[in-house]
């Protein structure tokens, strides 16, 4: 299992798991990928554009934007989970839907 979650962290295939079985792994994936991946790639970015003598030229422009826009749709896409695992929380309270935790073993399979 260990090593199966670094390969879902690694590859952005967290994505893919329940929200309401594996909320603290879509967590943690999304505040790896959001502050070691997402984050320090703009500022990379906004550091060579500013290095650059000049103008910035349309490849590096549409660079910055593409660098932006995966940072809102990242925003996005988290604040989506929360929202859904909020909803599932609030199901299970209300007795709407029968959740039970998994076992250990269920998680792994």
């Amino acid at each position: 299992m260990y090593s199966a979650l670094h390969l879902l962290l690694y590859t952005g295939s967290f994505r893919l798991l329940p929200s309401k079985d594996f909320s603290y792994e879509l967590g943690v994936g999304y505040a790896l990928e959001l502050f070691l991946s997402v984050i320090p790639m703009l500022f990379c970015q906004v550091f060579n554009n500013s290095e650059t003598e000049g103008e910035v030229t349309s490849l590096q422009s549409v660079a910055m934007f593409l660098k932006l826009a995966t940072l809102a749709f990242l925003t996005i896409e988290i604040s989506m989970m929360i929202w859904e695992v909020r909803l599932n929380n609030k199901m299970h309270e209300f007795g709407l839907a029968d959740f039970r935790p998994l076992t250990e073993d269920e998680r792994r399979a």
